[in-house]
Order: structure tokens, then sequence, then C-alpha cells
């Protein structure tokens, strides 16, 4: 993450167009989802093993977390970019970064807790209707 904020050091109208700044924000939660599925897989491996399940824990953490954090990570800087740029009354930016935090920190409790007791059928789900929101904020956006 500190490798690509270093590309961007000095070129301030990254923080000016909205797709440069979401491109900043996932190259800082591509950061956070690689150590955190290293962790994950060291701290297993040292109570388990190599096996199936470890195999299997990291092929899983590898897709879904990168989805999750990079989604997280979005929704948070969607929130941060209605408080830098976009001109509404104050109470109403306070709303919407309010609500993209709250978005984004429900959003990774569900994930995890679905990943945790198993519940793939539902991780799919919420990697659709992520997908559909990332849609069309992104097309709102655009205009």
């Amino acid at each position: 993450k500190y490798i690509s904020w270093l590309s961007f050091f000095g070129k301030w109208d990254y923080f000016l167009i909205f797709h440069k700044y979401i491109s900043i924000s996932a190259c800082i939660a591509l950061g956070f989802a690689f150590f955190e599925n290293i962790f994950y897989a060291y701290f297993y491996f040292q109570n388990s093993g190599i096996s199936f399940t470890l195999l299997q824990l990291i092929f899983f953490r590898s897709i879904f977390t990168v989805i999750l954090h990079l989604v997280c990570s979005i929704l948070f800087a969607i929130g941060f970019w209605y408080i830098i740029q976009i001109v509404v009354s104050k109470t109403r930016k306070l709303f919407y970064f309010l609500w993209f935090c709250l978005l984004g920190m429900a959003s990774h409790v569900l994930f995890d807790s679905f990943l945790s007791f198993g519940y793939i059928g539902i991780i799919f789900l919420y990697v659709g209707f992520m997908y559909l929101l990332m849609t069309y904020l992104f097309t709102r956006f655009e205009q």
C-alpha cells in the first residue's frame, strides 16, 4: 500500500478526480487483503500444518477477502469523497459520510461472520449485491 502511495505522491489531481481517488483506495485495500490472508494462512499453518483445509482456506480467503476489502474501502472512500468534494450542506455531507462508513463497517462484519460460520452461499449473494451497488455508485459519479 505504501508503494502505491509513493507512485501517486506529488500528483494532487488524484485527489480531485473521483476514479483516480478510488484507485488509490483500491490499492490500499489490496494491501490490507494481502497481509490479512498471509497472517491467516501462517497462523493456521502453525496450528494445523499443511492440509487440504489450509489450501481451502487460502483459496476462499484469496478470492473473497480481496473482494471484501475492495468493496469496504471503496465505500469508505466514497464517504470521504462526500466530505471533501461534493458541494452540499454540511448536515447532508455528514449524513452521507456516516451512511457510507456504516455501510462499509456493516459489510465487513457481515462478510466476516458469514465466512467464519461457513455460509458460502450467502457470500455469493453478498458479492452479487455489492457488484450491483458499486455499479450504481460508479455510474452516478460519472455524471
